[in-house]
């Protein structure tokens, strides 16, 4: 519930920000696509239960590691990009 608080303003804040941007793709409103906002909203909705329940189906010790090096790998990435 606490997600749709921050994405709807988030969402408006590109449209509005992207609005007089010229050379979007086609079916866009700002910077949100429609047709890729449709694709990720339809796969949330349909692997948003499954990613629950196997996250309390496993141990939360590996997990939390697994989450770990996910972020540690997508900081190093950004920051390698950042400066190269």
């Amino acid at each position: 519930a606490l997600g749709l608080v921050i994405a709807v303003p988030a969402v408006c804040g590109f449209i509005w920000a992207g609005w007089a941007v010229v050379g979007r793709p086609p079916l866009s409103f700002g910077f949100v696509n429609v047709p890729a906002a449709v694709l990720i909203f339809t796969m949330s909705v349909f692997t948003a239960p499954v990613g629950s329940r196997l996250a309390h189906a496993l141990h939360a010790g590996p997990l939390k590691r697994v989450f770990a090096l996910f972020l540690l790998i997508t900081s190093i990435r950004m920051l390698w990009q950042a400066l190269g």
